[in-house]
Protein backbone atom coordinates (compact mmCIF):
# COMPACT_ATOMS: atom_id res chain seq x y z
CA UNK A 1 0.00 0.00 0.00
CA UNK A 2 3.08 2.21 0.29
CA UNK A 3 6.15 3.52 -1.70
CA UNK A 4 6.72 3.61 -5.47
CA UNK A 5 7.14 -0.24 -5.62
CA UNK A 6 3.50 -0.43 -4.73
CA UNK A 7 1.95 2.06 -6.75
CA UNK A 8 1.92 5.07 -4.22
CA UNK A 9 3.86 6.94 -7.56
CA UNK A 10 6.24 9.35 -4.88
CA UNK A 11 9.17 8.08 -2.91
CA UNK A 12 8.52 8.55 0.32
CA UNK A 13 10.96 10.14 2.94
CA UNK A 14 11.53 10.32 6.61
CA UNK A 15 11.98 6.78 8.53
CA UNK A 16 12.79 4.15 5.87
CA UNK A 17 11.10 0.14 5.90
CA UNK A 18 13.34 -1.50 8.13
CA UNK A 19 15.43 0.99 10.58
CA UNK A 20 14.23 0.56 13.90
CA UNK A 21 13.68 3.22 15.94
CA UNK A 22 11.14 5.31 17.90
CA UNK A 23 8.49 6.26 15.86
CA UNK A 24 7.22 9.86 15.46
CA UNK A 25 3.66 10.64 15.15
CA UNK A 26 2.11 14.06 14.27
CA UNK A 27 -1.92 13.86 15.17
CA UNK A 28 -3.89 16.25 13.03
CA UNK A 29 -8.00 16.42 13.91
CA UNK A 30 -10.88 19.04 14.52
CA UNK A 31 -9.38 21.37 16.59
CA UNK A 32 -12.82 21.14 18.60
CA UNK A 33 -12.10 17.39 19.20
CA UNK A 34 -8.98 18.32 20.91
CA UNK A 35 -9.73 16.50 23.57
CA UNK A 36 -10.14 13.25 21.88
CA UNK A 37 -6.43 14.15 20.05
CA UNK A 38 -5.19 14.88 23.35
CA UNK A 39 -6.54 11.00 24.57
CA UNK A 40 -4.65 9.49 21.78
CA UNK A 41 -1.49 11.64 22.54
CA UNK A 42 -1.74 9.70 25.68
CA UNK A 43 -2.07 6.55 24.90
CA UNK A 44 0.57 6.33 21.72
CA UNK A 45 3.17 7.77 23.94
CA UNK A 46 2.10 4.85 26.57
CA UNK A 47 2.77 2.97 24.24
CA UNK A 48 6.41 4.04 23.82
CA UNK A 49 5.66 6.25 20.60
CA UNK A 50 6.83 9.94 20.35
CA UNK A 51 4.26 12.39 19.46
CA UNK A 52 5.46 15.49 17.54
CA UNK A 53 1.92 17.71 18.14
CA UNK A 54 3.08 20.36 20.16
CA UNK A 55 -0.91 21.63 19.53
CA UNK A 56 -1.81 19.08 22.14
CA UNK A 57 0.81 20.05 24.54
CA UNK A 58 0.49 23.43 24.48
CA UNK A 59 -1.87 26.38 23.95
CA UNK A 60 -1.98 28.10 20.85
CA UNK A 61 -3.28 30.42 19.21
CA UNK A 62 -4.52 31.34 15.23
CA UNK A 63 -1.28 33.33 14.81
CA UNK A 64 2.29 33.22 12.70
CA UNK A 65 3.88 30.90 15.19
CA UNK A 66 1.78 28.47 15.75
CA UNK A 67 1.12 27.49 12.15
CA UNK A 68 5.05 27.51 11.43
CA UNK A 69 5.44 24.88 14.86
CA UNK A 70 2.29 22.90 13.56
CA UNK A 71 3.86 22.28 10.33
CA UNK A 72 7.64 21.69 12.04
CA UNK A 73 5.65 18.94 13.98
CA UNK A 74 3.99 17.55 10.56
CA UNK A 75 8.25 17.25 9.32
CA UNK A 76 9.35 15.83 12.05
CA UNK A 77 7.05 13.28 12.04
CA UNK A 78 7.36 9.65 10.60
CA UNK A 79 3.77 8.99 10.35
CA UNK A 80 0.98 11.55 10.20
CA UNK A 81 -2.26 9.97 12.12
CA UNK A 82 -5.28 12.06 10.77
CA UNK A 83 -8.84 11.45 12.67
CA UNK A 84 -11.27 12.20 10.43
CA UNK A 85 -14.75 11.45 11.70
CA UNK A 86 -17.54 11.05 9.67
CA UNK A 87 -20.00 14.20 11.48
CA UNK A 88 -16.68 16.07 10.51
CA UNK A 89 -16.58 15.65 6.96
CA UNK A 90 -18.12 18.72 6.20
CA UNK A 91 -16.93 20.58 9.27
CA UNK A 92 -14.37 22.69 10.83
CA UNK A 93 -11.95 25.35 9.80
CA UNK A 94 -9.41 23.18 7.28
CA UNK A 95 -6.03 23.08 9.40
CA UNK A 96 -6.32 19.36 9.51
CA UNK A 97 -6.12 19.11 5.80
CA UNK A 98 -3.50 21.30 5.29
CA UNK A 99 -1.37 19.39 7.64
CA UNK A 100 -2.64 15.93 5.46
CA UNK A 101 -1.42 18.30 2.45
CA UNK A 102 1.93 18.99 3.47
CA UNK A 103 2.43 15.66 4.92
CA UNK A 104 1.96 14.04 1.67
CA UNK A 105 4.04 17.06 -0.08
CA UNK A 106 6.60 15.38 2.28
CA UNK A 107 6.27 11.88 1.68
CA UNK A 108 5.08 10.67 4.84
CA UNK A 109 3.47 7.76 5.83
CA UNK A 110 -0.39 8.85 6.38
CA UNK A 111 -3.06 6.43 8.90
CA UNK A 112 -6.52 8.07 8.06
CA UNK A 113 -8.88 7.29 11.04
CA UNK A 114 -12.19 7.53 9.16
CA UNK A 115 -13.95 7.66 6.24
CA UNK A 116 -12.05 8.71 2.98
CA UNK A 117 -13.92 12.07 2.28
CA UNK A 118 -11.99 13.84 -0.46
CA UNK A 119 -10.45 12.54 -3.42
CA UNK A 120 -6.75 12.93 -1.90
CA UNK A 121 -7.63 10.50 1.02
CA UNK A 122 -7.84 7.82 -2.26
CA UNK A 123 -4.34 8.26 -2.72
CA UNK A 124 -2.57 4.70 -2.34
CA UNK A 125 0.19 6.55 -0.12
CA UNK A 126 -2.40 6.65 2.78
CA UNK A 127 -3.66 3.78 4.68
CA UNK A 128 -7.51 4.30 5.77
CA UNK A 129 -8.76 2.67 8.91
CA UNK A 130 -12.62 2.71 10.35
CA UNK A 131 -11.42 3.57 13.45
CA UNK A 132 -10.53 2.08 16.83
CA UNK A 133 -8.32 0.46 18.09
CA UNK A 134 -5.60 3.70 16.85
CA UNK A 135 -2.36 2.28 18.89
CA UNK A 136 -2.76 -0.79 17.05
CA UNK A 137 -2.85 -0.03 13.97
CA UNK A 138 0.20 2.60 14.58
CA UNK A 139 1.99 -0.10 16.04
CA UNK A 140 0.86 -2.65 13.08
CA UNK A 141 1.97 -0.55 10.39
CA UNK A 142 5.33 0.29 12.10
CA UNK A 143 5.84 -3.49 12.61
CA UNK A 144 5.17 -3.62 8.77
CA UNK A 145 7.43 -1.38 7.89
CA UNK A 146 9.93 -2.44 10.31
CA UNK A 147 10.32 0.51 12.80
CA UNK A 148 9.59 -1.38 15.77
CA UNK A 149 9.87 -5.09 16.77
Amino acid sequence: MYGESEGAGVALKGMQPGSLSVVRVYIAAPYPLRRNAVALMKALEDAGIVVTSRWLKENDTLADEHACNDLDDVARADLLVALNPPEWAEKGTGGRHVELGYALALHKWILLVGPRTNMFHYLSSIMQVDGEPIVLHVQSLARKLGWQR
